[in-house]
């Protein structure tokens, strides 16, 4: 299990429950709410509203072909015939592009070095990646892949590194200053933790990672990583805390804008939350993916709307959830590979947060 385990829950607009539990160092600093960690995947959900915001000023639509932004493309079909994928497909995952692993796991930056230019690492990586897996539109498969290319896009067309616009457009304006590619001066930053026995410690065994320069230290049967990120950031490279992650949530849960400040559209948001969903390959039935979130199956029993986006990989683990029909979201983060995701999850979402006295301990309160 992990060092340290950290959840936040809203509704209405409120904060109902915010608490921080464990370590977040190996030296066992405590964790606070306020602690950057490693969103994983869940980066996926600012880079998609990015690209909304770009739609939103006319400079990009759901329909136009990607190979306009990226002239690299040339992809064929499993029986090699010509193909063009939409913006729309990389946002829903429904464009069959190949993903990044297991490559992606190794391609790593240090503190020490420079940013990769986003377009630059998209051509290099499909270069191998032309042919599709499946044609595009007839169902959705996760792909790192799909919001790499999406992140050099926003790159291309805004004239902005990637990572720059989301900066100005969605991080700053929403004040979320707890996040970024990078750990953020001055904010508290948690070490991830991997268990030593665990079936994929052969995996990073297997890499070319030098284990000297991720490795912090082995204490009490876990690895404590070093400070690292991805080369790639439209995927998977964002750092924040759960008290930001609360923020952006409650802009899409207020159509769009947040103290004031507008960042999406209400058609914008309408799109993120309702719109272009596709059968999720791989996953339980009745599964769908939409613009960055997944809609799991609903129960017939209870039917509620639910949007999860999860992210995990070696280190942390993470869980993003909204119901917009309720107002509500939540979101728990932890410094460690493995997180019971779906029943933490399933726990948090049998509470009724409207109740008096469901709110015990409260401490992110800048909504």
């Amino acid at each position: 299990m992990a060092g340290y385990f950290v959840v936040t829950v809203y509704q209405d607009g409120q904060e109902r429950f915010s608490k921080a539990y464990g370590s977040s160092k190996s030296d066992r600093e405590l964790m606070t709410l306020n602690t950057s960690v490693r969103w994983w995947s869940v980066t996926k959900l600012v880079t998609a509203a990015a690209a909304l915001k770009l739609i939103d000023q006319g400079q990009l639509s759901l329909d136009e072909p990607v190979s306009k932004f990226l002239p690299f493309l040339d992809l064929t079909n499993q029986a090699g015939e010509p193909r063009s994928i939409t913006i729309l497909q990389l946002l829903n995952h429904s464009a069959g592009v190949q993903n990044n692993m297991p490559e992606g796991m190794s391609q790593l930056r240090f503190p020490d070095q420079a940013p990769v230019d986003q377009v630059a690492h998209a051509e290099a990586l499909m270069t191998s990646r032309q042919t599709l897996r499946f044609e595009p539109g007839s169902k959705a498969e996760y792909s790192n892949t799909a919001y790499i290319l999406l992140g050099a896009v926003v790159q291309n067309v805004s004239g902005m590194l990637f990572e720059d616009f989301v900066r100005a457009n969605i991080l700053k304006p929403l004040m979320m200053n707890e996040t970024d590619f990078v750990f953020p001066d001055g904010v508290p930053y948690a070490d991830g933790t991997h268990p030593v026995l665990h079936f994929t410690s052969p995996l990073l065994a297997l890499t070319d990672i030098d284990a000297g320069a991720v490795v912090k230290k082995l204490d009490d049967g876990l690895i404590w990583f070093k400070e690292f990120y991805l080369v790639y950031t439209g995927s998977t490279s964002l750092n924040g805390s759960v008290c930001d992650l609360a923020r952006f949530n409650q802009m899409i849960l207020n159509a769009g804008e947040l103290d004031g400040v507008r960042i999406l559209s209400k058609p914008a948001v309408d799109m993120f939350l309702r719109a272009h969903f596709v059968r999720l390959d791989g996953a339980p039935p009745w599964t769908m993916q939409g613009i960055g979130w997944r809609r799991p199956p609903v129960d017939p029993q209870a039917p509620r709307n639910r949007l999860v986006h999860s992210g995990g990989g070696p280190g942390f683990s993470v869980q993003n959830v909204i119901y917009p029909d309720e107002n509500l979201s939540f979101a728990f983060v932890a410094n460690g590979t493995d997180l019971p995701r779906d029943a933490i999850s399933d726990m948090l979402a049998a509470i009724d947060w409207r109740l008096p006295d469901a709110a015990a301990t409260m401490g992110c309160g800048r909504l």
